[in-house]
């Protein structure tokens, strides 16, 4: 018989590839020079902009990512103010789910997660509270 769960190690995988893919994408992004001109002349795609006509909570964060990964946190933070904490987050998650792979015998890998996560959800919902009702 077939075993159709997936393993803690698949998850590890795929967490690493979901959490890795926008720090990699925004470092390719901020580094390489002609990925970075052609994302700056590139309209911002929002479907709250684009069906509601009013940015969302979301609105400017792949180019807060992509300015903090060329070393500008104030402009990350001034793109959204919870790019900081979501590429933070990223980043933690990343080098959690890699320690894990790499490193199974440490036990502190999941508190790790769960006090990034809590951390963020916290920042994340003052900071949605703020957009739509500050």
């Amino acid at each position: 018989m077939i075993d159709s769960r997936i393993k803690p190690p698949s998850l590890r995988f795929a967490l690493l590839a979901v959490a890795g893919a926008p720090i990699l994408g925004s470092l390719a992004v901020a580094w390489i020079p002609a990925l970075h001109q052609r994302f700056l002349r590139a309209p911002p795609v929002c479907w709250s902009k684009l069906l509601l006509h009013r940015d969302c909570a979301g609105c400017g964060l792949t180019r807060s990512f992509v300015a903090i990964a060329g070393g500008d946190i104030h402009a990350g933070a001034r793109w959204n103010p919870l790019g900081p904490a979501f590429y933070l987050y990223l980043c933690v998650m990343t080098l959690a789910a890699a320690g894990e792979i790499l490193f199974p015998r440490f036990r502190w890998w999941k508190r790790l997660e769960g006090v990034a996560t809590l951390a963020t959800l916290a920042w994340a919902g003052i900071g949605v509270l703020a957009f739509y009702f500050g």
